[in-house]
């Protein structure tokens, strides 16, 4: 069992002397613990000394013995401000400072000062290509509170003086003050003064004459978000979705969930067919290396996929239509999910397959996830049928990349087999409606190499497990999702691993599990998110603890 600060982490097994597993960690200091409970007479149990890591480090290591892990946050939850402020000063102060280049590495600070030092805001906005756009090519989100009023980030990739710095500032609701909005040519200094507003408030704190009164209690047997497939057509812009099976009486068929909220005003479950998923211009993106002036040129912000690994997108300065792993404000973030299937009616997990039906005229795509050191495993692609095997109840969300505007469909289904047998569920088919751009190719470039090779098939000898737990039950369920970064094999079925190799050739597909040959890779619970990782490594034999940081590369 692994902890952090003394607080439960996660329980995995131990194969030939090693557990392992991926973490996302903050950016501060914590201590790792281990604790070993071995299988019945194996040998003795063990806890392991903390050991300290920083984000930064390239390494910490004890072989050391210590005392059971208790709980001692390094980062406490600070104390929320609740007393009215209804006074003060109104001013505030906006500045961008705009570091020396340093190559293509360009870096600007951003600062909202206010008058009144007790003030806490959120500030939330961007550079913006045009004043009118709708939203940022680099946004802008952070507090301005007491200590920390300041804002770092990357501009390269940002434009040029003719875009526009946007920021909405809004305090905090106890705060009398209302929101204002800053906006401002993006030079490379600004300061601009500004005034906040004043939020009227009532001193009536009475009650309401009719308080609310509570509503049905929820009907735990009904199968979340709804009970029933909505089929009226829809266009979804915008926010989370899961492509998901569904339980309609005895049967398995496939589904849309759909937490958007843009058609109404609780999650839903639709119909397939009844959706179409837009992708508009604005996700159009180009392959790098590009410098920060070939891409200004270009009318795209900063280039993505550069390393060799995505060399199946096609050559740099391939143009793609990208809906992306983590969630981006104003895209659709469609992914999967077998969450809401029973795990008693289901025990093995339940499996979905991909493959396409139809695209433009030349048309590509892919659906794949990358992990921090952009090793991709790949989903689905245009290229044939793949399988997500899920041994475990799993959410992710991936990478949708497409090569041409217009309408992609891509087949779903689901499979697995329970107490009654083998099911497959009919085949629903998933629609992408990709927007034209008024920049790029409009049909964007012929994808170049094909994915790498696969990796080594396996053999008969043990291997050491890397960055995931093996697939084998431990005696009691740790009760915590798995790691969301899922590995690829060879020709057949191995353990997971804490990292997705390259994609492979052809059908290269995930799985878990898997007995027949083909491509596949276990998945578990948890969603994959943006964020620096480490490994966390324990061994039972040498009894040692290691943490290794994973460098994060940008995509």
């Amino acid at each position: 069992m692994f902890y952090i600060d003394g607080y439960y982490l996660t329980e995995v097994p131990v194969t030939n002397g090693v557990a392992t597993w991926n973490e996302m960690i903050g950016s501060q200091t914590s201590n790792f613990q281990v604790v070993y409970v071995p299988s019945q007479g194996s040998s003795p149990r063990w806890v392991s000394d903390a050991v300290s890591y920083t984000t930064g480090q390239e390494a910490a290591t004890t072989s050391s013995a210590g005392t059971f892990p208790t709980k001692a946050s390094q980062d406490p939850t600070p104390a929320s401000a609740t007393a009215e402020i209804r006074d003060g000063s109104a001013d505030v102060t906006v500045k961008a400072v705009h570091h020396e280049a340093v190559g293509d590495s360009k870096l600007a600070t951003f600062s909202v000062l206010p008058e009144d030092d007790r003030m806490t805001m959120r500030v939330k906005g961007g550079i913006y290509a045009k004043p009118d756009d709708e939203y940022p090519a680099c946004g802008i989100d952070f507090v301005s509170a007491p200590g920390n009023r300041e804002f770092l980030r990357s501009v390269a990739y940002c434009g040029d003086e003719k875009s526009t710095l946007k920021l909405n500032v809004i305090p905090h609701p106890v705060d009398y003050r209302s929101a204002l909005t800053v906006t401002t040519p993006n030079t490379a200094n600004v300061v601009e003064s500004a005034q906040f507003g004043v939020t009227k408030r009532s001193d009536d704190s009475k009650q309401p004459v009719q308080p609310p009164q509570p509503g049905e209690p929820t009907d735990p047997s009904e199968s979340a978000p709804g009970s029933t497939l909505l089929d009226k057509p829809v266009v979804l812009d915008r926010g989370h979705v899961d492509i998901r099976p569904f339980q309609s009486g005895d049967d398995v068929v496939m589904a849309i969930g759909d937490d958007s909220r843009q058609h109404d005003q609780k999650s839903v479950v639709r119909k397939p067919e009844s959706v179409t998923l837009k992708v508009p211009a604005r996700a159009l993106k180009i392959r790098g290396p590009l410098s920060a002036e070939e891409a200004q040129k270009a009318g795209v912000g900063e280039p993505g996929f550069v390393q060799d690994s995505y060399n199946f997108l096609g050559k740099p300065g391939t143009w793609l239509w990208v809906l992306p792993q983590a969630q981006e404000e104003g895209l659709v973030w469609p992914g999967f999910s077998t969450e809401g299937m029973s795990i008693d009616r289901y025990p093995n997990g339940i499996n979905l397959r991909l493959s396409p039906v139809s695209v433009p005229e030349g048309g590509k795509w892919w659906a794949f996830i990358s992990n921090f050191s952009n090793e991709v495993t790949m989903l689905g692609s245009s290229e044939g049928s793949h399988e997500i095997v899920n041994a475990q109840p799993t959410h992710i969300h991936n990478y949708w990349a497409f090569t041409k505007p217009g309408k992609y469909v891509i087949g779903v289904e689901a499979f697995g087999k329970n107490a009654a047998g083998e099911f497959v569920s009919d085949k629903a088919h998933v629609t992408f409606q990709v927007e034209s751009a008024d920049r790029g190719p409009q049909a964007g470039e012929t994808p170049g190499e094909k994915p790498g090779d696969p990796s080594a098939k396996p053999t008969d000898e043990s291997t050491p497990p890397s960055g995931q737990p093996t697939d084998k039950a431990t005696d009691k369920p740790s009760g915590q999702p798995g790691s969301a970064n899922p590995a690829t094999t060879g020709d057949s079925a191995t353990t997971p691993s804490g990292a997705p190799a390259a994609a492979s050739e052809g059908n290269s597909t995930p799985g878990a599990q898997a007995t027949t040959t083909g491509k596949k890779l276990p998945l578990t619970g948890g969603s994959v998110v943006s964020m620096a990782a480490a490994a966390a490594v324990v061994s039972a034999m040498g009894v040692a603890l290691l943490l290794v940081r994973k460098r994060r590369l940008g995509s």
